[in-house]
């Protein structure tokens, strides 16, 4: 009989646990970018005191693993305070019993210890899903779940083929023609750490520029968040995952947009633009550019990430569900109530509205008053 061993630990994870890590998550599909381990170990180490890890062996074999980070009594994915997705981390060759067992275990040990979980930005395409979603209805007290967002994907056999389907406007190809003719441009590439630090500056005063005018005001004026983006960028570049590329007219950056690689699938992550070159569509300009780079770097595969931007829908994408799961293990009326809104924003088009034009910039600007 097999040995198997289910718990959740609050303490800092020793040097045997990253060892059995790393070989669990070499042996996950995908390789996920967002818990690749040494970015894992940067939040375990930057939140030290907040996290807890839920473990599953079998035979002191690491099969399984889920992160979590506890924030105003609720527990969340670690990896969402900088992922478009989150889920649990698995060895590929488990098979649905294992799996089945794994889930059972965590949600039956998250009731027993009162836990209360907003797990968001689930991949409700990855296989163990509905395994996870049937465990935790059956092992918990209370479960609210709404879809939260989309993320648009497209592939194809090959590089050139995917590069075929992705056609660039007339409009745009007409911008990119005239933007060239009265500027001297230049496309880049970095794929290192080179210039990281000041690229990583232009893109968020860019993203700063870009953004603060809408409902939906760059978060990098917050100096954590500078921080930590400056910091995922470095474990990212170290680990030859990350692809930065700019155009840049007289050794300034006036378009910047950057990506993960995840074998030969491109993850995008974000881009900005100099609102001075507004009228001549930077941003696209520059994608046209990097859609290039990816047909001769072997990329069969775009994920635009978390967010429906009109701009993904040039292309004959196809959307994937992101899920938002909460659950409530201990009474509070406010976890609840704020869980059945939340649900209803998204259900209802004219409150969602409301929310996102009119409370959401109050509340953004009233909490920078105090950062």
């Amino acid at each position: 009989m097999k040995k198997v061993e289910a718990f959740i630990s609050y303490s800092t994870p020793q040097e045997t646990f990253w060892k059995h890590y790393n070989t669990l998550w070499q042996n996950s599909d995908p390789q996920s970018v967002f818990y690749i381990p040494a970015l894992v170990r940067y939040f375990m180490n930057k939140y030290v005191g907040d996290t807890a890890t839920y473990q599953y062996w079998v035979d002191d074999e690491l099969l399984g693993v889920g992160f979590f980070r506890k924030e105003n009594k609720v527990f969340h994915f670690l990896s969402d305070v900088r992922s478009d997705l989150n889920f649990f981390v698995l060895s590929a060759p488990c098979h649905h019993g294992e799996r089945i067992a794994f889930f059972d275990n965590f949600f039956h040990q998250a009731r027993t210890q009162k836990w209360n979980l907003l797990l968001n930005k689930i991949p409700s395409w990855v296989a163990p899903f509905e395994s996870m979603l049937q465990a935790a209805q059956s092992n918990s007290s209370f479960v609210s779940r709404f879809t939260y967002g989309l993320s648009p994907y497209i592939s194809d056999s090959t590089p050139a083929a995917l590069f075929e389907r992705m056609v660039i406007s007339k409009n745009v190809q007409y911008k990119s023609r005239r933007l060239f003719r009265n500027f001297p441009v230049r496309f880049e590439v970095h794929t290192g750490v080179e210039d990281l630090r000041q690229w990583a500056d232009d893109f968020m005063t860019m993203h700063m520029e870009r953004w603060d005018q809408t409902d939906s005001p760059s978060k990098y004026h917050n100096q954590e968040e500078r921080m930590l983006l400056l910091e995922c960028l470095q474990i990212w570049a170290r680990e030859g995952i990350l692809v930065r590329t700019s155009l840049v007219v007289e050794n300034q950056r006036i378009a910047t947009n950057f990506g993960l690689l995840q074998g030969d699938v491109f993850i995008g992550q974000g881009q900005g633009y100099k609102m001075s070159f507004y009228k001549h569509s930077p941003g696209k300009v520059l994608f046209s550019y990097l859609l290039e780079w990816m047909r001769d770097h072997g990329i069969k595969g775009l994920d635009f990430g978390d967010g429906d931007d009109p701009y993904k829908y040039e292309f004959p994408v196809s959307d994937r569900k992101l899920e938002r799961i909460q659950i409530a293990n201990r009474l509070s009326f406010r976890f609840i109530i704020t869980a059945y809104l939340q649900k209803e924003i998204k259900r209802r088009p004219k409150l969602k509205n409301v929310f996102t034009h009119q409370l959401k910039p109050i509340l953004y600007r009233a909490t920078h008053l105090f950062n």
